[in-house]
């Protein structure tokens, strides 16, 4: 039985990203590419995108076929999870007060969890125009001190490795004002972090729903 993957899809605009199921088929020729990221090797025709990724070019090796294999992406139209490009624009620029250029919110890739960071759970993470890499948690604050300098080190690497200019940790609190004096002064004498590293602790009010919905196929 073939494990199906889950790709994410991008318009040529840049948006929306949604998640989508993609189905194993025949073999195609390979494709060169240096993360483990699907990447798009053509464009959208009706709903079909193919993509290749590292892990399906690995299982083919094992399985003594050709190095890639075609995956055929379906149901990208659909109620699949979209960025709100209004929610993290207001919230990138009114909130935690980062004075990007419109072009940096043509492209925006959001995912429950985080790929980054793993030392916490995160709530979702925020790819911004190749610039900024956000990760969103609401673990309390005495858990998450634990092992805060791991979390700032996992996403300061995620940043350098991925080619971000800056990481940013946001930190959704039911008591942001009386809990984060203390907290911040643990992240400022973390030898972790740098001056491109930046941790915001906020009310859950104050960090909006970041996903909204693609409308319905016709």
């Amino acid at each position: 039985m073939v494990d199906w993957v889950t790709v994410t899809i991008t318009y040529c605009s840049g948006l929306p990203v949604a998640p989508a199921t993609a189905f194993e088929s025949a073999a195609s020729s390979g494709f060169p590419f240096s993360s483990g990221r699907g990447t798009v090797v053509s464009s959208f025709s009706n709903g079909i995108q193919d993509v290749y990724t590292r892990a399906v070019l690995l299982s083919s090796r094992e399985n003594a076929r050709d190095m890639s294999a075609r995956l055929c992406v379906i149901n990208c139209m659909g109620k699949a999870s979209v960025p709100n490009v209004q929610a993290v624009t207001k919230f990138v620029r009114e909130v935690i007060g980062c004075d990007c250029p419109d072009e940096v919110f043509r492209h925006i890739e959001i995912q429950h969890g985080s790929s980054a960071v793993k030392a916490c759970p995160a709530d979702c993470e925020l790819r911004i125009g190749g610039r900024l890499l956000i990760v969103v948690t609401s673990e309390p604050l005495p858990r998450l001190a634990r092992h805060l300098a791991e979390v700032v080190a996992e996403g300061k690497r995620a940043r350098d490795e991925r080619k971000f200019n800056r990481f940013r940790l946001v930190v959704a609190t039911g008591k942001a004002a009386e809990e984060s004096e203390h907290f911040f002064r643990m992240f400022e004498s973390s030898t972790e972090k740098d001056e491109r590293t930046h941790l915001h602790v906020l009310s859950k009010g104050e960090v909006p729903n970041f996903f909204s919905h693609a409308p319905d196929a016709d």
